[in-house]
């Protein structure tokens, strides 16, 4: 468990360079257009590290930056893409998936990197995926994501989407976890493993979708697989 929160820690000893590595989202208006803000509040990215991706799993992280006076708070966060058939054919993986994702992923670091030292630099997420290994969420019981393969479509995710039973299933600093709050000028990252059944067809954006201090907000964030 140790060595995936190593392989984190280099990601964010980058990442803390720059408070958003990744591309911005554009906000997305009820016609689905790009909408115009004049004053924005929430500041998200998204990025995926190819150091902890391969070709059928993809680890993304999201970046929340509060440019308020006041703490805010993010609820509700969930992705889809525009095209049903992305929508059904990329998973997001927890529960049982994701403890063996860790664990190989873990492993493979570990044949790669075993002579490379790192710094600590992602103390959040490293925290999250600790606890996960301590068995915090790795004998889920619920069937409303552990169930087959430990994962389900983008399009079957949300319908049972209860915080309660989200958290026995995804580590605290998971984007699936459940609601999270930013200080006033600082930020908070999320991240997700996505599953990929082809990785020759992949969306060109992911729908990033919240409610933040109570008003929903969809954000098209570029992808870069």
């Amino acid at each position: 468990m140790r060595n995936l929160i190593y392989m984190l820690m280099a990601f964010f000893m980058v990442s803390c360079a720059s408070v958003h590595p990744g591309k911005y989202g554009k906000s997305i208006g009820t016609d689905g257009g790009v909408a115009e803000k004049k004053k924005v509040d929430l500041l998200v990215s998204g990025d995926t590290d190819k150091a902890f991706s391969n070709d059928y799993y993809k680890f993304m992280v999201f970046t929340f930056e509060n440019k308020s006076g006041e703490i805010g708070e993010v609820t509700e966060p969930h992705v889809s893409f525009e095209d049903d058939y992305y929508n059904s054919e990329i998973r997001v993986i927890s529960g049982k998936e994701l403890k063996q994702w860790h664990d190989a992923q873990s492993a493979e670091k570990e044949r790669r990197e075993k002579n490379r030292k790192t710094a600590f630099g992602g103390s959040a997420i490293a925290g999250g995926l600790l606890s996960f290994a301590d068995g915090a969420i790795g004998n889920a019981g619920t069937a409303l994501l552990v169930g087959g393969a430990g994962a389900l479509g983008v399009d079957n995710l949300h319908k049972g989407n209860r915080d309660a039973e989200r958290g026995k299933v995804f580590p605290e600093t998971h984007l699936m976890s459940g609601e999270f709050q930013i200080p006033a000028g600082l930020y908070e990252r999320r991240w997700v493993v996505f599953n990929l059944k082809d990785k020759e067809k992949l969306p060109k954006e992911i729908l990033l979708t919240y409610k933040y201090n109570g008003l929903e907000e969809t954000m098209a964030v570029p992808l870069k697989w």
